[in-house]
């Protein structure tokens, strides 16, 4: 029984040292080195990913890698009250952006922006606040809107030519001159006046 006790316990001293050598070799953050990369690294997360993990990518010691929001889209900076007018922001992805590891996803906050003839074209907005931003003449072919807050937005003259805005908020949005063709109203009824 006794040589038995000491086998087990070499064995399990064995793995020990096995188990503590493959840790001291791998790079930590506080080492200062760098984690290896494990998966591919994206630019930006979806929101499914941002909520739910699937898919982050993480590093050597398991945690996810940081993805901020970003502050510049071309000359455009994203934040409230914000001037870029004209601004060409197509295929702009603001939505899902990760502020820290597995906290919920960081939507745009350009309430009070002025958006005037800003191209966001196909961009991705979705639940963006965007409470009386002035959007007149601007380009939202295709944008993703959903669950936008427009609340007294400037919508006037705006193309939203094939733009989702299921869920979004839209009270007292001025729409006067607004372009509708094949876009997706707040409670999901499809408006084709403008086609």
């Amino acid at each position: 029984m006794r040589k038995l006790a000491i086998v087990v316990l070499g064995v399990v001293s064995v793995l020990a040292f096995a188990c503590t050598s493959s840790a001291a070799s791998e790079p930590t953050a506080e080492s200062g080195a760098t984690p290896t990369q494990v998966g591919k690294v994206t630019d930006h997360l979806t929101i499914k990913e941002a909520v739910t993990g699937e898919g982050t990518p993480v590093n050597a010691a398991g945690t996810p890698n940081v993805v901020p929001f970003p502050e510049y889209i071309g000359d455009c900076k994203i934040e409230r009250n914000t001037n870029c007018e004209g601004a060409d922001m197509r295929n702009a992805d603001l939505a899902g952006y990760r502020a820290q590891g597995f906290a919920p996803p960081v939507q745009a906050d350009l309430r009070g922006a002025n958006l005037m003839n800003a191209d966001l074209s196909g961009a991705t907005l979705a639940k963006a606040k965007m409470d009386g931003a002035n959007l007149r003449g601007a380009k939202l072919v295709g944008t993703n809107l959903t669950e936008t807050t427009l609340y007294k937005a400037d919508l006037r003259d705006a193309d939203l030519t094939r733009a989702n805005l299921t869920f979004s908020d839209m009270e007292d949005a001025l729409l006067d001159g607004a372009i509708f063709c094949e876009t997706i109203m707040p409670k999901g009824e499809v408006n084709n006046e403008g086609c």
